[in-house]
């Protein structure tokens, strides 16, 4: 048995099976100092060496990822040495490090014996990651760059989890080890990825990200959606300062032929477990009656576009917590995207960042769209009764068959040519054939049909077996 035993209440996750019980009867870890001993030791040269032994690896895996990034990828209007970037990461690892260390020791003497390190994955964080992840791959079999900014986002999540790590042990002497930061990264990215010698402004836009989540609150809750809050607030001064970068990856991200039929597949992940889809419902209508108005707004049915309503107004964390408040925050959502749009447009910018800035303005209205709901709710109880999350998977489905029906009118064909024929040429895009630099609708079914995995799965298959002939 350990000298210091930590008594446990039965709310604290235990990190190890090997428990016993102390003579007042309350469980006991056996292992707890012994872990204490070697992952937390004593004296400033075991701090030092603490330090190194997180530092070293880190840096030298961002100078890897650095130099594997930045291939091909120079921004004259931003000429930031790279190496400042991993000088950055050196010093938050640091303090990550410094924080443990001292949380370590705070714990030993204020007696308070707690695990200043506990490792918890939720669900809720984990799932849209492995979702993020699917997308990217799916992205990567198309866009050529990609795999060589994934290293870059490697980057971006050392230093996601190393200020995560320095908040939390500085502000609760506790980290809990999880998946939290994963999720905010690859979310960033997919709707606004910076080149590696923009990296200041990837890492304002997680340093804000991660900031609002633990600074902004209410109830002990955070109020913004983190990833949409960290893009919109740099995404605002990017349109004032142009200089700054370009992280508009909209038609990049439309360039595989199914991307936004996988997107809409993936979703369904979170979409059958979680009554979510109504706040993407509500965000689709609205720009469908601004677009039957005769506004030129955004498309639901883009990939750009469909990946926002799905994956950025449907944070359970951060929309109202009733089906009516969520239809009603997806139709202010979808508002405001289409007038934004218009409005950027209008003054001779792009709407890139109206899919963006819209959501943590309606992050901010949510209690007030409760309240609406509320009201709304007492009123029209057979409205209430509709939009109950007992019908979700009836919510679902009217989505799918919206969407469905949308993209098998032609509007995909219609995209293509207009969007992303430029974006083609240059990446020289797998499975595609170019007529004079342009998109023929006739010879490429595969980008210009909705659904068509079938002619998907054979072009790989052709471009794996016959390798000079697919190119």
């Amino acid at each position: 048995m350990c000298r210091h035993e930590a008594q446990l209440s039965p709310r604290i996750e235990l990190p190890t099976n090997r428990l016993a019980l102390s003579e007042a009867g309350h469980p006991t870890e056996v292992r707890a100092c012994w872990v204490r001993k070697f992952v937390y030791p004593r004296g400033m040269l075991a701090a030092a060496v603490t330090i190194a032994v997180v530092i070293l690896p880190a840096l030298l895996w961002a100078d890897v990822a650095l130099a594997s990034a930045s291939v091909g990828l120079h921004h004259p209007r931003l000429n930031v040495p790279l190496y400042t970037m991993s000088q950055w990461t050196t010093g938050l690892v640091a303090l990550a490090a410094l924080s443990l260390t001292i949380a370590a020791h705070r714990s030993r003497h204020d007696g308070v014996r707690r695990p200043v390190l506990r490792a918890h994955i939720k669900l809720t964080h984990a799932l849209p990651a492995l979702i993020q992840c699917g997308i990217y791959a799916y992205w990567a079999l198309y866009w050529r760059p990609l795999p060589g900014l994934l290293a870059f986002i490697g980057w971006q999540l050392i230093w996601a989890f190393s200020l995560d790590c320095a908040l939390r042990l500085w502000r609760y002497g506790q980290w809990t080890v999880g998946l939290g930061p994963a999720p905010i990264v690859l979310s960033a990215n997919l709707i606004a990825m910076f080149t590696p010698t923009e990296w200041p402004m990837s890492v304002a836009i997680i340093t804000l990200a991660l900031l609002s989540r633990e600074f902004i609150r209410i109830d002990g809750r955070h109020i913004f959606n983190p990833s949409a809050f960290g893009v919109a607030a740099i995404g605002v001064c990017n349109l004032i300062w142009p200089h700054l970068g370009n992280a508009d990856r909209a038609h990049e991200f439309s360039v595989p032929p199914n991307m936004t039929e996988v997107v809409v597949v993936l979703a369904l992940i979170v979409q059958v477990r979680l009554p979510v889809v109504l706040s993407t419902l509500g965000a689709a209508a609205a720009l469908w009656l601004l677009e039957g108005m005769g506004m030129p707004v955004m498309s639901p049915t883009w990939a750009p576009v469909t990946l926002v309503l799905l994956l950025f107004l449907t944070d359970p964390a951060t929309i109202p917590k009733g089906p009516t408040g969520r239809l009603l925050f997806g139709l202010i959502a979808g508002t405001l995207m289409g007038v934004i749009g218009v409005g950027l447009e209008s003054a001779g910018n792009s709407d890139f960042y109206a899919k963006a800035i819209p959501i943590p303005l309606t992050n901010l209205l949510t209690p007030a769209i409760s309240r609406w709901a509320d009201a709304v709710d007492h009123r029209l109880p057979q409205l209430a009764d509709t939009l109950n999350p007992r019908h979700n998977l009836r919510h679902v489905g009217l989505w799918v068959a919206a969407i469905a029906l949308l993209v098998s009118s032609g509007v995909k064909s219609n995209q293509v040519s207009r969007h992303t024929h430029r974006v083609h040429r240059v990446n020289r895009t797998p499975c595609l054939q170019l007529d004079a630099g342009e998109v023929d609708c006739e010879r490429n079914p595969l980008f210009c049909q909705p659904l068509r995995f079938d002619l998907e799965v054979r072009c790989w298959w052709r471009r794996l077996h016959e390798p000079d002939e697919a190119g």
